[in-house]
């Protein structure tokens, strides 16, 4: 998984149960700034069911209350976060242990306005198993407090 389908799979899990079409551009303009088209977000596919999105909006939420993304767990006035992390183990056998340390999240939990994925590439030793919350978590922690303020 890349982290763009990651973006999506948690952005389906916050909307309830549906997957918005990817786009890259929101809009083109006029040599004026006069918006000459803008993209409407479309349901690409329906992924799960709204129960299942709510278990795992619940599941989430624990993860941050009680679990590796802690590091969420303080977002500014005091907004929960729905989060998870992860490692993906990218070294063979006999090879050094190299990884890439993941989380993906949203905000608020009860009424998502944004989804994130931080992963931090395996290419030092400091990035291994386990550092998923550690490491790739304070990333997404300051964006999603930069994003809520606004």
């Amino acid at each position: 998984m890349v982290p763009l389908h990651m973006a999506m799979v948690t952005a389906s899990i916050a909307q309830g149960d549906v997957m918005m079409k990817p786009f890259i551009v929101g809009a083109t303009y006029d040599h004026d700034g006069g918006v000459l088209q803008r993209t409407a977000p479309t349901v690409w596919k329906t992924p799960m069911t709204p129960s299942t999105a709510s278990l795992l909006t619940e599941l989430m939420v624990g993860v941050v209350n009680e679990g590796t993304a802690a590091c969420c767990m303080s977002l500014a006035n005091g907004i929960q976060a729905a989060a998870k992390t992860g490692t993906a183990q990218l070294n063979a056998t006999g090879e050094p242990e190299r990884s890439h340390a993941w989380i993906i999240a949203f905000a608020p939990a009860e009424a998502p306005k944004y989804a994130i994925v931080v992963m931090l590439e395996g290419t030092t030793a400091e990035i291994s198993e386990g550092t998923g919350g550690t490491l790739a978590g304070p990333v997404a922690k300051k964006v999603l407090n930069i994003a809520l303020a606004q």
